[in-house]
């Protein structure tokens, strides 16, 4: 299977079913993906799903040339490298979502990659796991619907592969909150003093009813 046939698989769908690539993109993707039963095309399927999550993130990702490196991607940000393995799964085993981190020889050993993003297809949720938070464990639990669980600040971590950098999308929806946060309580004020306002007169005007009513 070729690029230019995923490419037709993860979009055309989407084209085709007339949404654009707007809301339904994620759970057509997803749809899409738990069709594939080959572990290996599964596989190639949620690396181009992770190129196209890591590229909205403003990641930079380049694959190694053959198939004897040890990680999947070389993610780049701001002249910053890190090395990607790529693991997906869609099978739930008593509330969590195991993932195998071993390759086809077994365990991984040595200094073989930086970051394991993990993907859970039918929720479609991404975690991004340091090395160093599994130690090279042959299989990772994942529990998304727990309040507190071991990987639970990994879900959707992907400035982890910006160095724990915010970006300016970041920087840009925090102020978009904080101006809507603002707009809103300028409008309980305005509210409040148009209300105020709105007395203020009919006081006057009651007041001055009075006084000419008073005089005949």
């Amino acid at each position: 299977m070729n690029a230019a046939f995923w490419a037709a698989f993860l979009f055309g769908t989407v084209s085709w079913h007339g949404r654009g690539l707007g809301g339904d993109r994620e759970y057509l993707m997803t749809k899409n993906g738990m069709k594939i039963k080959h572990p290996k095309l599964r596989g190639e399927w949620a690396e181009m799903c992770f190129m196209t999550r890591a590229a909205e993130h403003g990641l930079c990702v380049t694959r190694p040339w053959g198939e004897m490196s040890r990680y999947d991607f070389a993610v780049e940000y701001k002249a910053r490298f890190v090395r990607v393995q790529v693991k997906s799964t869609m099978f739930l085993d008593r509330g969590g979502y195991t993932v195998t981190v071993r390759g086809w020889r077994g365990k991984y050993t040595g200094d073989p990659f930086d970051f394991v993003a993990a993907y859970l297809i039918p929720l479609d949720i991404w975690y991004i796991l340091p090395v160093e938070s599994f130690k090279m464990q042959g299989n990772v639990g994942l529990y998304p619907k727990l309040k507190k669980s071991k990987y639970g600040r990994f879900k959707e971590a992907w400035h982890l592969l910006r160095g724990g950098e915010e970006t300016v999308g970041d920087i840009e929806a925090c102020a978009a909150e904080l101006g809507v946060a603002i707009s809103n309580q300028h409008l309980a004020f305005s509210s409040w003093h148009l209300a105020l306002g709105v007395c203020l007169t009919l006081l006057g005007f009651l007041s001055r009813f009075l006084r000419v009513s008073g005089r005949r």
